[in-house]
């Protein structure tokens, strides 16, 4: 697959030989510094947590029971979102939530759809996001 350029994807000599071209020419200019820009940080490897305040946590969780995880000190937790769960075997996630405890923790909660083995508490990558 070839690199995207910004040559391919915005060319400006099309849009600035027209009429509406040479009236936008400012308007022009700076979308095409930004698709510039974009590919730019995409072609340098901009990942997913560059573009958001978050954190990817690994942690067991059991299901039907809260468990208490660490977050980034001084800094408030503003989603969580489930991104996978780990094992061989697939767990397909029935429901997920999370809440502030009265101690200011952070506390998630998830249940699986069907049964677990006994004393199995699978890995469950989660997304932290930060406000």
């Amino acid at each position: 697959m070839t690199k995207p350029r910004i040559s391919k994807v915005f060319d400006m000599s099309k849009y600035i030989s027209t009429k509406s071209g040479q009236e936008l020419q400012d308007v022009l200019f700076y979308l095409a510094e930004l698709v510039n820009d974009f590919i730019a940080c995409l072609s340098n490897g901009l990942s997913y947590i560059d573009n958001f305040e978050c954190e990817y946590k690994t942690v067991n969780l059991e299901d039907s029971v809260p468990t208490v995880i660490g977050t980034r000190a001084n800094k408030r937790v503003s989603e969580i979102r489930v991104r996978q769960v780990i094992d061989d075997v697939v767990y397909v996630v029935k429901s997920f939530g999370w809440k502030y405890d009265p101690q200011g923790r952070v506390v998630v909660f998830i249940v699986y759809d069907g049964i677990l083995p006994t004393d199995f508490y699978p890995p469950v990558t989660l997304i932290i996001y930060y406000s």
